[in-house]
């Protein structure tokens, strides 16, 4: 919300409190662990920080192997399989063989024919790109529905206990939706307009935040029991300088969205927990009997092109928070 309001000034309030009238709990503020998708879910899912994976590549390696083989090996849904879950995976590909390894069911996939790098690169030199760019943005599109469309339903298909993991490429870019749904073309406005990207992305968190609010509906009134997390794994970023950030850029991408519905509406554990890491901590300790201990919120920055190389932002985002 307050990222929303100070970067976009966008007030996002309205669809927080619904949320909230739905039972849901709302982190505020609210901040990642890290800053790219498969560090802060590499972290969360696996209930701890991953700087010590430093330790077996260096900070200064590229590659991006082992983040990816811990997404794709974390702990929760290890630890939820042998609860006797079924794990089901909704719109995400990772790891070495682009899923996750404990996954009984990989739905909304839509893999991207240009995901090998030669193949994009010798379609972007010829006259196909055009074409090219339009398949791929349709496949995204669809790959969006089909999550929005297919997760009420999988109670059809698989009984019994269900961890769903869905990962849903909204309000991120590229900017292929209108406030309504309408298909978007990158770069060109639905009203005749110049091109706004701030405004593509409000107009995608729109249609995202109607979505979810449908879908909460539905999964509610079929199973009022259900654990549901909505959770950005990280915010938006609308500079490019990564390698000598400002506070605002910083500020911008660490911030996020994260709301959570329980059964039983007891979420006295979350208080003073604004950080994805301790998530499934409290989940376990609240419905598994477990008891882990909560996690310090820290937060940390990186670029692509070295992301073992953590630095600690926790106090810039906590002062300028309390500013």
């Amino acid at each position: 919300k307050n990222a929303l309001k100070k970067f976009f000034n966008y007030d996002n309030t309205r669809f927080l409190s619904i949320l909230e009238q739905k039972g849901f709990f709302i982190f505020d503020p609210s901040f990642t662990n890290y800053p790219t998708t498969v560090q802060s879910l590499g972290s969360s899912l696996n209930m701890d920080y991953i700087n010590d994976l430093t330790h077996q590549v260096g900070k200064e390696s590229k590659n991006y192997h082992l983040l990816n083989k811990v997404l794709s090996e974390n702990i929760v849904m290890k630890k939820l399989k042998e609860n006797n879950f079924q794990i089901i995976n909704m719109g995400a590909l990772w790891g070495p063989n682009n899923s996750f390894k404990m996954s009984d069911a990989d739905l909304c996939e839509f893999k991207e024919f240009n995901r090998d790098s030669l193949m994009r690169e010798l379609l972007q030199t010829t006259m196909l790109s055009y074409v090219q760019e339009r398949l791929v943005e349709e496949g995204r599109r669809d790959r969006v529905l089909c999550v929005f469309d297919e997760l009420p339903k999988l109670d059809e298909n698989f009984s019994g206990s269900k961890f769903v993991f869905a990962h849903i490429m909204l309000p991120h870019a590229p900017y292929i939706f209108g406030p309504n749904g309408e298909s978007v073309i990158p770069g060109t406005s639905l009203d005749g307009q110049s091109w706004d990207t701030r405004k593509a992305h409000i107009d995608q968190l729109n249609f995202a935040n109607k979505k979810i609010i449908i879908l909460i509906d539905e999964l509610l009134s079929k199973n009022k029991n259900s654990i549901i997390i909505i959770q950005g794994d990280t915010g938006s970023s609308f500079s490019s300088d990564w390698k000598n950030p400002s506070d605002d850029v910083i500020i911008e991408r660490m911030s996020n969205l994260n709301a959570i519905y329980f059964p039983n509406n007891e979420y006295q554990s979350f208080s003073g927990k604004n950080t994805p890491v301790n998530t499934f901590r409290i989940i376990f300790n609240e419905f598994f009997s477990e008891n882990y201990k909560p996690l310090e919120d820290k937060m940390y920055w990186s670029t692509s092109d070295s992301p073992y190389s953590h630095s600690d932002v926790t106090s810039i985002i906590e002062k300028n928070y309390r500013n």
